[in-house]
């Protein structure tokens, strides 16, 4: 049987509120790089493609770092708790620490899916930046 304690669901609720918090803090920024209006010719998206590139680099890659770190730091006892859950039927020896802990982490599991979203739109904003000039 899989123990959850309170300082387990505290710590992993700290955590989760931290990376939430870099993640409000840097959503301007991503939605702005987002954003960004296409120029028309190459030589014109330079700027365009800096102000991307420094996005991803201090805004969408470290925030993926710690959101997947977070989401796999609890993973392991997450999971357990759930499997536990399936095997011996929801509702049964209900436990309130073990279904905070699972709704926590699953918040951690939504934040990591945004943060790999934002990058990737990113990088395909830049590789879309990159590409030859229209004819």
């Amino acid at each position: 049987m899989t123990t959850v304690s309170g300082d387990l669901l505290s710590a992993s609720s700290l955590v989760v509120t931290a990376v939430t918090l870099l993640y409000a803090r840097w959503y301007e920024t991503g939605q702005a790089a987002r954003g960004l209006a296409k120029p028309r010719f190459r030589a014109d998206r330079d700027a365009a493609i800096n102000h991307l590139r420094v996005a991803l680099r201090s805004r969408a890659i470290p925030l993926l770092i710690a959101a997947a770190a977070m989401t796999g730091v609890f993973a392991p006892t997450a999971l357990h708790v759930v499997w536990e859950a399936l095997r011996h039927g929801w509702g049964q020896d209900y436990d309130v620490l073990k279904a905070s802990f699972v709704v926590v982490w699953a918040l951690s599991l939504m934040l990591t899916i945004a943060a790999a979203d934002t990058l990737l739109a990113l990088m395909r904003k830049v590789r879309d930046f990159r590409a030859a000039d229209p004819e």
